[in-house]
C-alpha cells in the first residue's frame, strides 16, 4: 500500500510541475541537471539542423546544404556540442569554428530551442563549452549578437 501511495505521490508531483499554457499541458519543467551535454560529430549534422531550424527561420530546403557544410566543418577542425534530455530530443547546441587567419580564435554560434529557454540550459551548455575549449587550447571565443 505504501509503495502504491509513493508512486501516486510521485505522479501527482510530476503533473503539478507541468505548466499549463493556452489550455495545453507542456512537458514537465526539468532542471538543467536532467540534461546532458555531449560532443557532436559529423553524424549528428541532421539533428543539429533540426535544432538550428527551431532557433532560426531555416526551412527543409536548406537541410542538405546545411548538413553537408556542418559535416565538413566538424571534419576540418570545428567542434560542436549538443544538450539534450536523456540522450533524446536535443534542446540546443553550441558550435565553434576557427576564424581564418587568427590562430586560437574561434567563432561561437548555436542556441537553445524556444521551448527550452529560460531554464538554465544555455548557461549549462556554455559552461561546458568553456571547459572543453580550455582543454582544446582555444585562446578566444568570438560571437555575433
Amino acid at each position: 500500500m505504501r509503495a502504491t501511495l509513493g508512486i501516486l505521490t510521485s505522479q501527482r508531483r510530476a503533473v503539478n510541475h507541468c505548466a499549463k499554457i493556452g489550455g495545453q499541458m507542456r512537458e514537465p519543467i526539468l532542471s538543467p541537471n536532467h540534461y546532458s551535454v555531449r560532443a557532436a560529430g559529423p553524424e549528428d549534422a541532421a539533428s543539429l539542423f533540426i535544432v538550428h531550424a527551431a532557433i532560426t527561420a531555416a526551412d527543409a530546403e536548406q537541410l542538405l546544404a546545411w548538413t553537408q557544410s556542418m559535416e565538413e566543418l566538424l571534419e576540418s577542425g570545428g567542434y560542436a556540442w549538443i544538450i539534450g534530455h536523456d540522450g533524446r530530443k536535443p534542446a540546443g547546441y553550441a558550435l565553434i569554428d576557427l576564424v581564418p587567419g587568427l590562430p586560437g580564435v574561434y567563432e561561437l554560434s548555436g542556441g537553445i530551442v524556444p521551448a527550452g529557454r529560460r531554464r538554465g540550459l544555455g548557461t549549462r551548455l556554455l559552461r561546458h563549452v568553456q571547459h572543453a575549449t580550455r582543454e582544446l587550447g582555444v585562446r578566444q571565443l568570438s560571437a555575433r549578437a
